[in-house]
């Protein structure tokens, strides 16, 4: 049994006329919901064995502060630069290539890859998952490679306006 748990960036800012999306930084309410969804899973005594994120700067941001905020070693974050604007199944060829002694995977990348990714898994979770948003499920498999066929199940979605304890 293996546990996946995806994570939509937080919310940027788009204040900066001219800079590149790639670039885009966290906006105020990105660096305060980030956080703060950290707190919800250190709450649920939640760790990643690996953290797997997209190297765009909100990405980059938000997988920082949510290994920040659960006590994973940031210099352990796997960087993966075609996590940018993936759809799903690139993401999932990237997910199927842990390592197996990985038990619990954090992947934090973008919309609507994201979105796709977690509908891919459990059938109609959500149109859209929101900024900082997480969609976390149980994986009947031994095998990361084995990650397109084996059943999965929904262990838990939240997301900040979903309020505190609300998941």
């Amino acid at each position: 049994m293996k546990t996946l748990l995806i994570v939509r960036h937080a919310k940027s800012d788009w204040t900066h006329i001219g800079q590149s999306d790639y670039d885009r930084t966290l906006s105020e309410r990105g660096l305060r919901d980030a956080p703060a969804m950290a707190l919800r899973l250190k709450e649920r005594s939640f760790m990643p064995d690996l953290i797997v994120a997209s190297t765009a700067a909100r990405a980059a941001e938000t997988a920082r502060l949510l290994a920040r905020g659960v006590g994973y070693d940031e210099e352990r974050i796997q960087w993966e630069q075609d996590l940018y604007h993936a759809p799903a199944g690139l993401m999932r060829d990237i997910l199927a290539q842990t390592p197996d002694t990985v038990n619990t995977l954090m992947l934090v990348a973008h919309n609507p890859g994201i979105t796709d990714l977690a509908n891919s898994f459990c059938g109609p979770l959500t149109d859209n998952v929101p900024t900082t948003g997480m969609a976390a499920f149980r994986l009947d498999l031994k095998h990361w490679a084995d990650l397109y066929t084996a059943p999965a199940t929904l262990f838990f979605y939240d997301y900040p306006k979903n309020g505190p304890g609300l998941s």
